[in-house]
């Protein structure tokens, strides 16, 4: 009997059990095992100093981590002239909403010690209340050491923490405990965070203000869907085209098309020396975003223009972050069209 039940059980997973639609949004869920276990690669997908959400919330090496996480809150909740508890009732009210945004060993994860707590629901809402708030003061003072109350070497490592893939929280989350009504600020303070990150320059202010040649839309809820969480946000910016660029790769498109209509063609390329040997310069790009690639031929020599690349604990935790998120397929087209130059 015991067995029979067993396999009623089995048949009733296995129904449910459908494949996620492409377009599905994602949840906030931990580094797949594979990944995590490669040589070198945990370092590059745990927090080294706070953690943000329910993952690590556990994580007794974060302790330092947890008395500065409450004293940002405090200073978020003071700034504001918010009232504490009706923030917390701001998500305790919409926690099954919020709880969706988790994947469910996430949940599971979180539920298996209540610390004091009553239930997985009480945990939880806490947690992102908490950290929500902290978060949301990390966003508007990342750059200054005065407001962060943290030594130099503290807050780079907190500007890489709050962009793990595991130390996520629902967009729905920052909303909730955004300091007014106007959700484009919250949106704003998101970007200026990222262009404080990658210390953004002059070129792209041109096109984030929509002046000079290559300008572009400012993604936000009226043209384009509301991002997931500030890593989700972080990889739109990355991977975002200018108007013109896109309107000139759409024409180069059609040109080749039609020029090798009736020829089977493979497309290669080779190395930077061998592009060298033929007459093809190279030229580091006016951003340093991945797509920013172009192409151009003309009768004696040819011009191949690649973003600059800088290697180093940034980097790579960037690349390494989206990665597992299943949502950066053209970040790792660029890099490895511009590995494959070496």
């Amino acid at each position: 009997m015991m067995a029979s039940q067993t396999i009623k059980e089995k048949f009733v997973e296995l129904k449910n059990s459908k494949q996620t639609p492409p377009n599905a949004r994602p949840k906030i869920q931990r580094v797949q095992e594979y990944l995590r276990s490669r040589k070198n690669f945990e370092q590059h997908y745990s927090p080294k100093l706070v953690s943000i959400g329910p993952i690590h919330h556990d994580n007794p090496t974060l302790k330092l981590g947890e008395k500065y996480k409450l004293m940002w809150a405090a200073k978020y909740i003071e700034n504001t002239g918010l009232i504490p508890e009706e923030l917390h009732k701001k998500i305790a009210d919409n926690i099954d909403e919020l709880k969706g945004r988790f994947s469910d060993d996430v949940l599971t994860l979180t539920g298996n010690s209540l610390q004091g707590f009553e239930c997985l629901d009480e945990k939880l809402s806490w947690i992102l209340f908490m950290d929500g708030c902290s978060l949301l003061h990390i966003l508007d003072n990342i750059m200054y050491l005065l407001p962060m109350n943290i030594k130099v070497d503290q807050l780079a490592l907190v500007r890489e923490d709050v962009l793990l893939l595991e130390n996520q929280l629902p967009y729905e989350v920052l909303k909730l405990l955004w300091k007014d009504e106007d959700e484009s600020g919250l949106i704003k303070s998101m970007r200026s965070f990222h262009n404080c990150i990658y210390f953004v320059g002059s070129e792209a202010e041109k096109e984030k203000e929509g002046n000079g040649e290559h300008s572009v839309s400012i993604p936000n809820e009226s043209q384009s869907e509301t991002p997931t969480h500030l890593l989700d946000l972080q990889r739109k910016i990355i991977l975002t085209t200018s108007n013109s660029k896109k309107k000139i790769n759409e024409a180069k498109i059609r040109e080749w098309r039609w020029k090798n209509s009736e020829e089977n063609i493979p497309i290669t390329y080779r190395g930077i020396e061998d592009l060298r040997a033929v007459g093809i310069r190279l030229k580091a790009s006016a951003t340093g975003r991945p797509t920013d690639v172009d192409f151009t031929a003309g009768w004696f020599t040819a011009k191949l223009t690649i973003p600059v690349i800088y290697v180093n604990n940034l980097a790579a935790s960037t690349l390494l972050t989206h990665r597992p998120s299943g949502r950066c397929e053209g970040i790792e087209i660029k890099r490895d069209f511009v590995h494959g130059l070496e």
